[in-house]
């Protein structure tokens, strides 16, 4: 169930935490399934948040000497990355390796392309994204929600029901 493997040094609150966020992810999965195809781009950009979320968290956690296995309770597969794809992120031993694992999404790859990164960062992507400096972790912190917002954005078709609730609510994270 939702509350397996978790560690033995978690807070209740944590493990209610953790097993909401499992029932989250498996019920964004379900939504996936489910939603008809011509609304199916807008909930994905949606969803992306969470792959954004993901790739942020295994970053800072790096920066921090957090280790992999406290780290992995405050990750959520309710994006388009797989839960397998995430662990390949955090599993990464070493800056190609992570480069790879993160390339290999296609929220991963999307963002390495994007418009959102800007040189300095991208000369050096890989060292940046292992083994970021202050300066460098702000800016693929920034980065990555700028990555989300336009995904998000984009999703949204005019004329779309409910667009312009869903582009103000889009537009009220980004403040």
């Amino acid at each position: 169930g939702d509350f397996a493997g978790m560690g033995a040094k978690m807070t209740d609150e944590e493990r209610v935490e953790l097993a909401v966020s499992r029932n989250f992810a498996r019920t964004a999965q379900k939504l996936l399934r489910i939603t008809p195809a011509r609304s199916k781009g807008a909930l994905e950009a949606f969803l992306s948040r969470y792959d954004a979320h993901n790739i942020k968290t295994i970053l800072l956690s790096r920066k921090l000497g957090k280790p992999k296995e406290a780290t992995k309770n405050l990750l959520m597969a309710a994006g388009s990355m797989s839960q397998k794809e995430i662990d390949a992120i955090l599993a990464a031993k070493s800056a190609d390796e992570q480069y790879e694992a993160i390339r290999s999404t296609g929220f991963g790859a999307g963002f390495l392309r994007s418009k959102a990164l800007k040189s300095p960062l991208l000369s050096n992507i890989r060292a940046a994204l292992y083994s970021p400096t202050q300066d460098q972790l702000e800016a693929l912190l920034s980065a990555l929600d700028s990555h989300y917002y336009y995904l998000a954005a984009a999703g949204i078709l005019p004329g779309e029901k409910d667009a312009d609730a869903i582009l103000r609510l889009i537009a009220s994270e980004a403040d």
